[in-house]
C-alpha cells in the first residue's frame, strides 16, 4: 500500500475466477485449497486498504490428477477358533479406485501393536496360528503403486483351550481264527474329551497294517472283515474328530 500499512491490507480469495469470492477479507495474507478435479485453474486475489479502495490480480495454475487411496478389506475364515486353529486371511476384496487391483501389495499386523508382521506382498492370503487365547485385533495394509496406503481392522476370537484330539480304541472277536472267520470289530470305545458324545466320531480302517486304509471315514463304529490268507494282521484304526484331529489304535489278530 504506497499510501498506509502493508500490514492492515486486507484480502480475499476467489478460487475459481467466477466472480464470487470464496473466502472473508482477512489481513492473513496466506490461504490453502484442494481441487476436487483436475485442469487449468484461475485463482483471484483481491486486496483491500483502510480506505476501501481494492486492487486485484489473477494467475493460473495446473491441477493434475491425484493419487487416490486404495480401500482396504478382508474376510477371515473361521471368525473364531481356538489356539491350535489355522486361520485363513484374504485381502482380496480390496480395490483400488485409480489403478489395477492386482497391484496392490498387503501387509498384515496379527496383534494391532503397530508392527507389521510380514512384508509387503502382491499375494493377497496368508495363514496365522495365534499363541496366546483372546480377542485379537488384526490390521492390513493396503499400498498401491502410487505410493498411497489403506488400512483395515477386524477382531477375531481365540478360544483359552485347543481341540484335544480323539482316543482311538477297539476290540476285536474272535482275536484269532482261521481263513473265513469273520471278526467282528467294535471302536465305540473310542472317546473324544470335547465332546459330549461319540456319535459326531468318524472311523476308517486298515486291516492289514500296510499304511493303506481300506475303508472311508464313517460315524458308523463297527464293521466285520474276514482274510483271504493266514498271517499275522496288524489291524489299524484311525478316528477322527469335527475339527480334523486324529488318533490310531493298532490290534494284531492271527489268522491260521
Amino acid at each position: 500500500d504506497p499510501d498506509g500499512s502493508d500490514s492492515t491490507l486486507q484480502v480475499r480469495w476467489d478460487w475459481e475466477n467466477d466472480g464470487v469470492f470464496d473466502t472473508s477479507f482477512s489481513t492473513t495474507k496466506t490461504a490453502s485449497h484442494r481441487y476436487p478435479t483436475a485442469g487449468t485453474k484461475t485463482v483471484t486475489l483481491q486486496v483491500r486498504d483502510v480506505h476501501g479502495a481494492t486492487d486485484q490480480t489473477a494467475w493460473t495454475i495446473d491441477v493434475e490428477e491425484g493419487n487416490v487411496p486404495p480401500s482396504a478389506c478382508f474376510s477371515v475364515t473361521p471368525s473364531a477358533g481356538t489356539t491350535e486353529t489355522d486361520f485363513e486371511f484374504d485381502a482380496s476384496c480390496s480395490s483400488d479406485p485409480d489403478g489395477s487391483d492386482s497391484t496392490l501389495q498387503v501387509r498384515w499386523d496379527w496383534e494391532n501393536d503397530g508392527v507389521f508382521d510380514t512384508s509387503f506382498s502382491t499375494t493377497k492370503s496368508a495363514s496365522h496360528r495365534f499363541e496366546e487365547p483372546g480377542q485379537p485385533t488384526i490390521v492390513v495394509e493396503i499400498l498401491d503403486e502410487g505410493g498411497a496406503t489403506g488400512r483395515y481392522a477386524k477382531q477375531i476370537t481365540v478360544g483359552s483351550s485347543g481341540n484335544n484330539p480323539p482316543v482311538a480304541y477297539f476290540t476285536v472277536t474272535p482275536d484269532t481264527g482261521t481263513v473265513g472267520t469273520v471278526f467282528f470289530l467294535d471302536a465305540s470305545g473310542s472317546s473324544d474329551e470335547d465332546e459330549s458324545t461319540t456319535g459326531t466320531l468318524e472311523v476308517q480302517w486298515d486291516f492289514d497294517g500296510d499304511g493303506t486304509y481300506d475303508t472311508s471315514y464313517t460315524v458308523e463304529k463297527t464293521i466285520t472283515h474276514t482274510f483271504e490268507g493266514p498271517g499275522t494282521y496288524d489291524i489299524v484304526l484311525r478316528v477322527k474328530d469335527p475339527e480334523e484331529a486324529t488318533d490310531t489304535y493298532t490290534r494284531r489278530v492271527y489268522v491260521y
